[in-house]
């Protein structure tokens, strides 16, 4: 998520400004460099499949749940 959505990008470019303010050298650059990491095994995580299916259910619910509270409350004033 930190690469595909842009933020190591968003923090390249920071460092890159807090160098050239620090050296005062207007061509400095820290040059990114994307390395994938070796693991002798790999561990499955299946929270993100899980929650894939099951966030919009999840969200749906946390939206219809004081929709119904707030629309039962107008109805029995009226």
């Amino acid at each position: 998520m930190y690469i595909r959505q842009g933020y190591v990008y968003i923090h390249n470019w920071v460092a890159n400004a807090v160098l050239r303010a620090a050296t005062g050298d207007k061509k400095a650059h820290i040059v990114l460099n994307l390395t994938p990491m070796k693991f002798r095994y790999t561990v499955k995580d299946e929270y993100a499949i899980v929650m894939s299916g099951m966030y919009g259910y999840v969200s749906l619910l946390s939206y219809i749940l004081p929709m119904y509270s707030y629309i039962l409350r107008i109805q029995v004033e009226k």
